[in-house]
């Protein structure tokens, strides 16, 4: 996960599941459970990523680099 300030930080995936071009899943950052979205988009080299945890809501485009 990248954060806005650039700032790394490595976590586990938790119950992910696949629908159609959907991925949920979980993960948790210092005891504190984030949702995740990614919905893939045009051929799969594009997509959007929602995510959130109480409150607090992260949305943003991703792009596939490889």
């Amino acid at each position: 996960m990248l954060t806005p300030i650039d700032v790394r930080s490595k976590s586990d995936i938790f119950n992910a599941e696949l629908r159609g071009e959907t991925l949920e899943s979980e993960t948790i950052v210092n005891e504190a459970i984030f949702d995740w979205r990614l919905i893939l988009k045009k051929g799969n080299k594009k997509g959007s990523l929602h995510g959130s945890c109480g409150e607090m809501v992260i949305d943003g485009d991703v792009v596939r680099k490889h």
